[in-house]
């Protein structure tokens, strides 16, 4: 009963949401909502207490957006944190941006919530991981994500 239940408001939640509308299962959909969720409460309020955001994801993901220097860098993963040296956020409903500093040199990184592997918060042990494989679209992009 508490299966169907939960079952039942994932599927509501893929239906009255953007970002979800897409191809892939509800529980995909639900926790990529729940980045966009947590990232846009830090645009918009900034870090609370000792919270910070490790994101891991693929550079090769359609939509991505970096520097060649990085791409080359990490020509298939990259993890990013947002603790200290950030600015900028903007959370979409289908990726984020922010600008990071790398070197000192500021850097504009984009990320389509598709391409997230991995979404950490240490400070309270808080995990999603999403084992990307086509065809699974989530952000409403049309288009599949990138193993």
């Amino acid at each position: 009963m508490m299966k169907a239940t939960i079952a039942a408001l994932l599927a509501l939640l893929a239906i009255a949401s953007p970002v979800l509308a897409g191809d892939c299962a509800p529980e995909v959909a639900a926790r990529q909502r729940q980045i966009h969720n947590i990232l846009s409460d830090v645009a918009d309020n900034g870090l609370h207490g000792a919270h910070h955001y490790s994101i891991t994801f693929l550079t090769t993901a359609e939509g991505v957006t970096l520097p060649a220097a990085l791409r080359a860098k990490f020509p298939h993963e990259m993890t990013i944190v947002l603790q200290y040296q950030f600015a900028r956020l903007k959370v979409a409903d289908n990726r984020f941006d922010v600008v990071l500093w790398f070197k000192g040199v500021k850097t504009r990184v984009g990320v389509p919530f598709d391409a997230i592997t991995l979404f950490i918060d240490p400070a309270i042990d808080f995990r999603l991981e999403f084992d990307i494989r086509p065809p699974q679209r989530c952000s409403g992009s049309g288009r599949s994500r990138a193993a």
